[in-house]
């Protein structure tokens, strides 16, 4: 796994030897999948849509490294775009669309996931599947 260096001049402590960058490098290494899934912000992937609980699937970088491993197949393909993630899908009716996007020799729609301040991603629950 490439280390990325991230420096956010609007989070204080964001710099290399900061806070906020020692929590996000921590967050990064963590290997065991129930953490992936960013514990502090309230949210795990298997947790349903009850009252309370996100709609969303929170996760750190190696949690989208998984995604995109897991998440391949012949109509989906997920890659990074700088710090963005990107999920394309195949679809002719990309061509005409505003998130239309031709890779591969095809048309598609792709969806682009940006990183938090904090440092997460925020993926729609429809994706937790990839994670069982």
């Amino acid at each position: 796994m490439v280390e990325r260096q991230t420096v956010n001049l609007d989070v204080p402590g964001s710099r290399p030897g900061g806070p906020a960058y020692t929590r996000m490098v921590e967050s990064v290494y963590t290997t065991d999948l129930k953490f992936v899934a960013s514990s502090h912000v309230g949210s795990s992937p298997t947790s349903g849509t009850r009252k309370g609980k996100s709609n969303l699937l929170h996760l750190t970088e190696k949690g989208v490294e998984i995604f995109i491993k897991r998440s391949r197949t012949k109509l989906q393909e997920s890659f990074w775009n700088n710090y963005d993630l990107v999920i394309w899908k195949k679809d002719n009716g990309g061509y005409t669309d505003v998130k239309g996007m031709y890779r591969k020799d095809a048309w598609g729609k792709a969806e682009k996931i940006s990183v938090s301040r904090e440092g997460i991603w925020k993926l729609p629950k429809r994706y937790v599947k990839y994670f069982k």
